[in-house]
């Protein structure tokens, strides 16, 4: 008869194998203990900051926020008119220089003084616009929080606005027209308030860049 089957002991590298996978286990409970905790904790905070907004009376969702801007009547939103100046903006000149031209090399009104010209008589439409802009107490702009999103082209045009806010306020400087370059550094500081009120980060990055212009124009003339 056969003696007795031999079992060979288990080798070593099965028997940290073991281990290691025991190890794991309770490593992998352990974090997803930690980070139901966290959000435990992150949800509580929360809650409790949301109840402190609303005992305060103020709005806390994005639908929120967008039916308020939704309930501003057409005759009273300035962004509409923002957005039409926008799309009758004229940026370059018939002599083929643009906003940015000037921007960079003010010396052009004097050496080119027809093709500033040029400009500020194609962009008449664009300043009634944006003036009238200026006088409508509410903002509610085209993107909603609900539905947010970033439209490189819409920027473009917010900083095409700003190059004309330059533009034009240097122009009347230039020409020793102090009173209408005042005015236009007004309609252009209520412009970027109105900007900041863009339910978007990117807007307020935008809106940032626009101020240095207008900066530029305090540094150049203020004295």
């Amino acid at each position: 008869m056969p003696g007795p089957t031999h079992v060979p002991p288990i080798p070593p590298r099965y028997w940290w194998l073991k281990r290691l996978s025991i190890a794991s286990i309770v490593i992998i409970t352990a974090i997803f203990a930690l980070r139901a905790l966290a959000v435990h904790l992150a949800q509580r905070r929360l809650d409790e900051q949301i109840a402190e907004y609303r005992r305060a009376g103020q709005m806390v969702y994005a639908a929120e926020f967008d039916a308020a801007m939704d309930a501003v009547p057409e005759e009273r939103n300035a962004a509409l008119l923002y957005e039409k100046a926008m799309g009758v903006m004229v940026s370059v000149s018939s002599f083929g220089l643009d906003l940015s031209s000037f921007n960079d090399n003010p010396e052009l009104f004097k050496t080119n003084a027809a093709a500033a010209d040029d400009l500020m008589a194609a962009n008449q439409e664009t300043l009634a616009l944006i003036h009238e802009a200026s006088l409508r107490p509410d903002v509610a702009w085209i993107n909603r929080l609900a539905n947010l999103s970033w439209r490189p082209s819409g920027y473009s045009a917010h900083r095409q606005l700003a190059r004309l806010f330059w533009f034009v306020a240097a122009y009347h400087f230039e020409r020793g027209n102090h009173h209408a370059g005042v005015n236009t550094m007004r309609d252009a500081m209520t412009y970027l308030d109105a900007m900041d009120r863009e339910p978007s980060v990117i807007a307020y990055l935008v809106s940032i860049a626009c101020m240095g212009l207008m900066q530029d124009i305090i540094k150049e003339y203020g004295s």
